[in-house]
């Protein structure tokens, strides 16, 4: 018997859930799915969903989970938060060392992400190296 695949918004329909809620379930593993991540669709297995949905779970275990979720989902934003935290010290520390320039060449990089050009980043050091010499 071959497996049948669903996506997000059949298997919500399914368990009375969110489409947010059963692609978290995919992501932690709960249900067998494939794909998912950024702007992708997840393939999730019928059966898995319906194997949740007849499953006659306690609710106090679903709310467990989804508490579970939660605090890890918070846990690593505050993760996010402490490292952009330590890196805005971090380049403060520089900027006082080096002067303004060293905000030139970190915005010169993060500008490149999006739009290719290195006139920042050239500015930006020869600042720092005036402000060394």
């Amino acid at each position: 018997m071959t497996e049948e695949w669903i996506d997000t918004t059949e298997a919500a329909n399914i368990l009375g859930f969110t489409r947010i809620w059963v692609a978290t379930l995919c992501r932690e593993g709960v249900l067998e799915a494939e794909g998912g991540g950024r702007g992708r669709s997840w393939r999730i297995s019928r059966y898995s969903v319906e194997e949740l949905a007849n499953a006659n779970a306690d609710p106090d275990d679903l709310e467990r989970l989804k508490e579970e979720i939660e605090r890890d989902q918070a846990e690593g934003e505050e993760a996010i938060g402490i490292g952009e935290k330590s890196f805005v010290e971090w380049l403060i520390q520089k900027a006082k060392q080096y002067g303004p320039g060293t905000l030139r060449v970190v915005a010169g990089i993060a500008i490149m992400v999006s739009e290719p050009t290195t006139a920042l980043i050239c500015t930006g050091l020869a600042e720092i190296i005036e402000a060394t010499r």
